[in-house]
């Protein structure tokens, strides 16, 4: 699938936000996913996808400001207001 297919695809119209670095997948997957969100203009998140404590931090985001609940982190998550950092 190319950058273009993948932006076509309909789920896109639901997100603020796309994942491009996730510690399960390949770099090759997660440039890809990096190529959509800057595509479609949208910020990119990230997750160790983590299922071992040693996976913990292999991606993490760092936020400006302090996140107190569900609502706040959705509001830093689409202001774009945080950073992508690696543990490796």
């Amino acid at each position: 699938m190319t950058v273009e297919q993948a932006c076509r695809r309909k789920v896109f119209q639901f997100v603020d936000a796309i994942e491009i670095k996730n510690g399960k997948v390949s770099d090759s997957a997660n440039d890809m996913a990096d190529n959509v969100a800057r595509q479609l203009g949208l910020p990119g998140t990230c997750g160790s996808d983590a299922h071992v404590p040693s996976e913990i931090g292999r991606w993490v985001m760092v936020l400006e400001y302090d996140v107190r609940d569900e609502q706040a982190l959705i509001e830093e998550l689409r202001l774009g207001r945080f950073a992508i950092a690696s543990a490796s």
